[in-house]
């Protein structure tokens, strides 16, 4: 599912496994709302998959959720930079509070930004509402709440990173996304209008999309998102989508039309190939288990368990108290990819606001348990590992560099 989530990286390691099973027998069904021109083009010559494509007149009778219904009107602002950035949320929300959206999302490129205006919003006492935040770097549990308090708070907002593009079922009436690729621009709108029987038809917007020069923006100067794939995606959205009502197809033609451009295609394609190659012939070399994690590193991640939350107590033998000991454990746990855990754990030897726990990684054997100084539980609770991480000068952002497994 959600295979458009994959950068060229991940997707040739993913793409050899499943051209491995498939060889072998097995079935597979590849999904996704948003299929960019190229991926589509690697699924087609590369995996020889067949396509369905369920807004084909053919399968019009199958009653597919949200298929025909027109739920998106965007309008795009561009501004300076962030401080000009987040006055202009701070006034979108205001506005859509006055005209009854009462469930707002505001979703963010990175997680130091989302924070940022996250703290500008919960410190400016005219919004009367509850504001939320909401990334990868929570605890687990947390993560159901926030999306709980969501669902069930009448007047509210919840800011988030692009962990929100997927596998998360909310429905808001406004969304406010800062300029990014065409893919997640729709991915991001489908939490909006999401369970209504009816097309949207209001005056306003409801969704804006932000744009700060691309050169301030951190996901484009680390490569980590395309510059020629943003140019692309802003001068489509600009000469065809705005101040009109989209529905599934329109939305679907915005991403293929902006992701067909043959430079854009083939430097994808590029990557792939580079990487795909790397990869059919590992299986003939003679790397043993630490080389094959040092290759892989960058495509795989790491799992902390914060003791604070767990019991120390060793768990009985029988299956269902392992498994609620599991169960406990996962819903303390933080998902990192390994280049964030390599530059946090110098903090975490230094023993100040993080330490291992090694209790329980003892006890545990092959898991890594972090304990966090009692003083900044609420701060971590309410923004994550980044918001402590952040408070001590330390970037965790994301770059190009840290994905690509060559």
């Amino acid at each position: 599912d959600e295979i458009q989530a994959y950068n060229p990286y991940m997707l040739a390691i993913v793409g050899n496994t499943l051209k491995v099973l498939k060889n072998n027998g097995s079935m597979i069904t590849v999904m996704t709302a948003t299929l960019p021109a190229y991926i589509n083009y690697i699924l087609l010559n590369d995996f020889n998959f067949k396509m369905i494509d369920l807004s084909e007149e053919q399968y019009k009778d199958l009653n597919v959720k949200n298929l025909s219904f027109f739920r998106h009107k965007i309008e795009y602002i561009e501004v300076a930079d962030e401080t000009e950035f987040i006055k202009q949320v701070k006034q979108k929300i205001r506005s859509a509070f006055e005209n009854g959206m009462n469930k707002i999302i505001v979703v963010l490129n990175t997680v130091r930004i989302s924070i940022e205006v996250y703290e500008a919003l919960k410190d400016d006492k005219t919004q009367d509402a509850k504001v939320l935040l909401f990334h990868a770097r929570m605890l687990e549990k947390v993560k159901d709440r926030i999306i709980d308090e969501f669902r069930n708070s009448d007047k509210v907002v919840l800011v988030a990173t692009q962990t929100i593009e997927a596998s998360v079922n909310i429905d808001a009436d406004y969304i406010i996304s800062q300029m990014a690729p065409p893919d997640s621009l729709v991915q991001r709108m489908g939490r909006v209008y999401r369970n209504r029987n009816s097309n949207y038809n209001r005056e306003e917007p409801n969704v804006t999309i932000l744009k700060m020069p691309f050169e301030k923006d951190p996901m484009v100067k680390s490569n980590f998102y395309d510059e020629e794939l943003m140019k692309k995606s802003e001068e489509v959205l600009k000469d065809k989508y705005l101040n009109k009502t989209l529905d599934f197809k329109l939305e679907k033609y915005f991403v293929e039309e902006a992701t067909s451009e043959e430079k854009i295609k083939s430097k994808f394609l590029y990557k792939y190939e580079k990487t795909k190659n790397y990869a059919e012939h590992l299986s003939g070399l003679p790397f043993g288990k630490d080389d094959i994690e040092k290759i892989f590193r960058n495509i795989s991640s790491v799992t902390l368990y914060v003791s604070n939350y767990i019991s120390k107590e060793k768990s009985d033998q029988d299956k269902t108290s392992n498994l609620m000991q599991k169960i406990e454990r996962y819903k303390n746990s933080i998902n990192l990819p390994f280049f964030v855990f390599k530059k946090i754990s110098k903090k975490i030897e230094q023993g100040d606001i993080l330490a291992w726990d090694n209790v329980l990684s003892v006890q545990s054997k092959s898991r890594l348990f972090i304990k966090i100084n009692p003083e900044y539980l609420t701060l971590f609770e309410e923004e994550g590992l980044e918001g402590l991480i952040y408070k001590e000068g330390l970037e965790l952002e994301e770059t190009e560099e840290n994905w690509n497994i060559l």
